[in-house]
């Protein structure tokens, strides 16, 4: 949805832009994206944690831990809207 935020290009006249799509916050349990939560979800991110990647940082504490597992589960758990 719409943020309200606005941000001056250029002084003078105004023109608004209309966003198009989804907007919505991305659901952090698809880590793959794809639209579905599938075990492919859980593989994403698994490799991601594996490789020190800070997308898998879920509870966004700034370490890779087990917290990161769970809150993942919890996540998947409560699904995706």
């Amino acid at each position: 949805g719409a943020t309200g935020r606005s941000t001056v290009v250029s002084p003078g006249s105004s023109h608004y832009i209309t966003l198009l799509g989804d907007t919505s916050a991305p659901c952090f349990a698809d880590f793959d994206g794809d639209g579905e939560l599938t075990i492919f979800d859980f593989l994403a991110f698994q490799n991601a944690f594996d490789a020190g990647d800070t997308a898998a940082d879920c509870d966004e504490d700034g370490d890779l831990t087990l917290f990161d597992f769970l809150c993942f589960q919890n996540a998947f758990d409560a699904g995706c809207e």
